[in-house]
């Protein structure tokens, strides 16, 4: 348990020590949400701004821990539309962007 304490506050960057269990799931699955959030605007962002994509995404719907579609059926199909427009362009070879 108190290393489990430690990995979540690790994820969250603080001290663990006058914090519960609780307490640091909640700031971990928080911090999931923001950091899915970022890459969600920056993936938006960039597929954007591509030429001749005519693709507009909506962050919402392709964040997988936000309280859109994301987490839904859906919202996986979005990605995996994404992953595979990005593949299959090549781009993944220059970002690091993977079809994990």
């Amino acid at each position: 348990m108190l290393r489990v304490c430690y990995e979540l506050a690790g994820i969250v960057g603080v001290d663990p020590a006058r914090l519960t269990l609780r307490k640091l799931a909640w700031m971990a699955a928080g911090r999931k949400r923001v950091d899915g959030q970022l890459f969600a605007w920056h993936l938006a962002g960039v597929v954007g701004f591509m030429p001749l994509t005519g693709k507009v995404l909506d962050p919402e719907r392709i964040n997988p821990f936000g309280t859109g579609a994301g987490g839904t059926a859906e919202g996986r199909r979005e990605i995996d539309r994404v992953r595979d427009f990005i593949s299959a362009r090549g781009i993944a070879a220059l970002g690091g962007i993977g079809g994990n």
